[in-house]
């Protein structure tokens, strides 16, 4: 997703390992924890169902987890949220990889991402498209 906002002042806002249940519509409450000496998420969707998820790499303006409980079925997920600095704004990404031996799981994980992104946008303003969609739907990928 390009947002009309700079990626200094985004990332701040949507980067911190429990900030996404500041902006993500679907995400009721959230906990950190520590689970066996690394950090951990906990958190609630606005339906009460419970997601952990396991905190494996963060950089700069990117950040990177895994689901370890879910009531989809996920095997070897890994999620990334990035934000990069574009002429105007700046582009948010979030993609994820898994198996799943649920044939909906693909389709149930990218509408979890296009609702944040979504989110974002009537947030901080989706910058104009040229000739594509600003929110790039095949991130999430399933085997």
């Amino acid at each position: 997703m390009d947002l009309a906002a700079p990626a200094d002042r985004v990332w701040p806002q949507i980067g911190g390992f429990l900030s996404i249940v500041d902006w993500h519509p679907a995400l009721a409450s959230g906990e950190v924890l520590e689970i066996a000496g690394r950090p951990h998420r906990r958190v609630t969707t606005t339906y009460g169902a419970p997601v952990l998820e396991r905190l494996e790499a963060e950089g700069e303006r990117m950040l990177q987890v895994a689901v370890v409980e879910s009531l989809l079925p996920l095997e070897h997920h890994r999620a990334t949220l990035r934000c990069d600095p574009r002429p105007g704004g700046c582009r948010v990404t979030w993609s994820a990889e898994f198996r799943s031996p649920s044939p909906r799981a693909g389709a149930i994980i990218a509408n979890i991402h296009e609702l944040g992104l979504a989110a974002l946008a009537g947030r901080f303003g989706a910058m104009p498209a040229s000739g594509t969609s600003p929110c790039a739907s095949g991130y999430a990928r399933a085997s």
